[in-house]
């Protein structure tokens, strides 16, 4: 019995080895630095806004040109019929409207990447560009997507946190995840070190985690009209720099509260502490809790009863919202991230909530957090899986 005890710790110890992805060095460049995790570039950034653009686009200069010609060129023009013109009013649009910091982002990548500073305002908006332009109805997919289940407390069996999030996308969006990269800006104004998960060029965020253990999601809503803003600065910009500004729970409220979108979503916040959803409208905002002292599930449609009803159908959203609750109930006292893979793992028409691969949408990648250890776990549909990043040496 002892022999067959110590054979399945040994088991149970590989296996954790291979989860756990070592970060191997690749390249530095005037004080940042080029990880890979497995497949997934990880950068550490360190400096002014301009500086950390510098590192990031000498170090990542072999895929600007890649990126671009299969996203815009092949992809985009070539078989989708966007016309360069249009791109380019969409993503000079939204750079014209990015917070200072931002911009130097950017004009710090094209001083060092080998491409111009146009391709990188378009690049900017890999993803925003494709959805804007499916918005106002020149392309037939519903690009509605994503979900997110948060659990603590009595869900976790005391166990730390967990955040698990489920990003739907177009699927032909699978040919750009060999560009998606997880930055690490440690900026030397005093903001704190944050850690973004994004395609190539964003000066924005999706996913993000800081060094105080807050991590954030975001999800497109579905509830309110579908309109963009064009004078307000883009959402995923502001949730890049809450994080990089604040470094409690209090302080991101503060944030929100105060800060009107340029489009509708749903933003799951967590700590090591609780999670909250923000059904974020471009004329209002509502925090809302989880269902459960320590459950929380979010998809695309609002669901705090002070935005009344609401005429758009939302069926879709609402079950797998209420698929995620009850696998979290399934699940309850055993949630860690072992078991949120699993649970991540569950396809709708299974009592999940993530979307199968189709013509029109799926579930293109899912992370998976723990703020209390700062760490957070990428798979990435068909091109890596399951794959472990400790952030706590990349922030400064």
């Amino acid at each position: 019995m002892k022999k067959l005890f110590g054979i399945v710790l040994a088991l149970c110890f590989l296996v954790s080895m291979v989860h756990a992805q070592e970060l191997k060095y690749v390249s530095e460049f005037e004080g940042g630095k080029l990880y890979k995790a497995g497949k997934i570039n990880v950068l550490k950034l360190h400096g002014s806004y301009r500086q950390m653009g510098r590192q990031y686009g000498a170090l990542l200069k072999n895929d600007w040109e890649p990126c671009y010609k299969k996203a815009f060129e092949e992809r985009f023009i070539g078989k989708n019929g966007m016309t360069y013109e249009t791109l380019d009013k969409i993503a000079s649009d939204y750079f014209r409207r990015l917070p200072k910091r931002s911009q130097d982002l950017i004009y710090g990548m094209a001083e060092t990447s080998g491409i111009s500073l146009e391709k990188h305002i378009l690049l900017n908006t890999l993803d925003a560009c494709a959805e804007i332009w499916g918005v106002y109805g020149m392309l037939a997919t519903n690009t509605q997507g994503c979900s997110a289940i948060a659990a603590w407390g009595e869900y976790t069996g005391g166990r730390p946190l967990v955040v698990g999030r489920n990003y739907d996308y177009m699927s032909y969006f699978e040919e750009f995840l060999p560009f998606m990269e997880c930055v690490v800006y440690n900026p030397d104004d005093g903001g704190i070190p944050t850690a973004s998960f994004a395609f190539l060029g964003a000066a924005y965020t999706q996913n993000a985690m800081n060094k105080s253990g807050i991590f954030l999601e975001l999800d497109d809503d579905i509830t309110t009209a579908i309109i963009t803003r064009h004078d307000r600065v883009p959402n995923m910009a502001n949730l890049l720099f809450f994080l990089l500004d604040n470094s409690t729970m209090d302080g991101i409220n503060t944030g929100f509260n105060t800060t009107l979108p340029d489009f509708a979503c749903i933003i799951q916040v967590a700590d090591k502490n609780a999670a909250y959803s923000y059904e974020w409208a471009t004329y209002g905002l509502q925090r809302v809790a989880g269902r459960a002292d320590g459950l929380l599930a979010a998809s695309n449609d609002f669901v705090d009863p002070a935005w009344g009803r609401w005429p758009c159908p939302l069926a879709e959203s609402a079950q797998r919202r209420e698929n995620l609750y009850a696998l979290g109930e399934k699940y309850k006292g055993r949630l860690n991230v072992d078991t949120m893979k699993e649970l991540l793992k569950t396809p709708i028409d299974k009592g999940g909530a993530t979307r199968p691969i189709s013509a029109d949408e799926e579930t293109l990648y899912q992370v998976i957090a723990v703020p209390a250890e700062l760490k957070w776990w990428i798979n990435l549909t068909n091109y890596q899986g399951w794959t472990e990043i400790d952030l706590k040496p990349l922030f400064e």
